[in-house]
């Protein structure tokens, strides 16, 4: 908790709405607490307990990535990134 302000890179936060670990008010004090800023960080509720369900993690996590690392593609056998 101490740590959070210091972090300063984009974050991608994916969350169940009903985690029985963190709690909905524990997650958007940690997310708040987050030093990144605003346009650099997003958080997604799923209506689910503390997993996201994994289809959406892949596709929210491949997007986040596109849009933050650059899209990578697939040519033939060789991978090529594109900035």
């Amino acid at each position: 908790v101490h740590y959070l302000t210091r972090i300063d890179i984009p974050v991608l936060m994916l969350n169940g709405r009903y985690d029985s670990i963190f709690g909905l008010d524990g997650i958007q004090s940690m997310y708040n607490a987050i030093g990144t800023p605003e346009p650099n960080k997003k958080i997604i509720f799923y209506n689910s307990d503390h997993l996201a369900p994994q289809e959406e993690l892949i596709k929210e996590t491949l997007g986040w990535l596109d849009l933050n690392f650059g899209k990578v593609y697939m040519e033939q056998t060789k991978l090529v990134q594109v900035f």
